[in-house]
Order: structure tokens, then sequence, then C-alpha cells
């Protein structure tokens, strides 16, 4: 599965369409079928969406090697384990 469809999968599984997708990262519709189709995308465009999914690229990568939905709930869900990790020292730094 290349990274176009891999992205196409997750939004699917998140509920967006294209337009939703591309208003959120300030691109067109028509970039995000094309990247979708084939799979090119530059970093920084990579980069934007991986952050509207809340996910990594290494996430990203690894995605589709099993039940893609509740993949995506183990990926989001150890980001924001990660997430919450970070803030909660930094919030012992501030204290």
């Amino acid at each position: 599965m290349h990274l176009g469809t891999k992205i196409k999968r997750i939004r699917q599984l998140k509920g967006y369409t294209q337009f939703d997708l591309a208003t959120s990262i300030n691109k067109t519709r028509a970039l995000v079928s094309h990247i979708e189709q084939t799979g090119k995308i530059n970093h920084y465009t990579l980069k934007a969406i991986l952050d509207f999914f809340a996910i990594t690229e290494d996430d990203l990568h690894s995605f589709g090697e099993g039940n893609s939905s509740s993949q995506l709930q183990r990926m989001i869900c150890t980001r924001l384990e990660r997430e919450i990790r970070h803030w909660v020292k930094l919030k012992t730094l501030i204290v």
C-alpha cells in the first residue's frame, strides 16, 4: 500500500472528506486527491497531514499491516500518551 492509499484510508476511517483535509492543511481538494492517487507528497504537506491526523510518520508507514480501524485507534492512543507524558514533564518543571 503506497503512502497516498494509507492517507486516504486514515482519512476515511476518521470520517473526513478530501475537502475537510484540504481545508485543514490550507491546500486544495485536488492536491489531496492527487496525493491519495499517486502517493507523491512533499515533506511539508506530509507533516501538515500527520499533524492533522495526530500521528507520526512511523505510524503512517506501518499503517495497513493489520486491522486498519483498531490500528488507527492504537496509533492515536500512543500519540496521546506521549503528549500527556510531555505535558506532565513540563508541568513538573514549572512547579
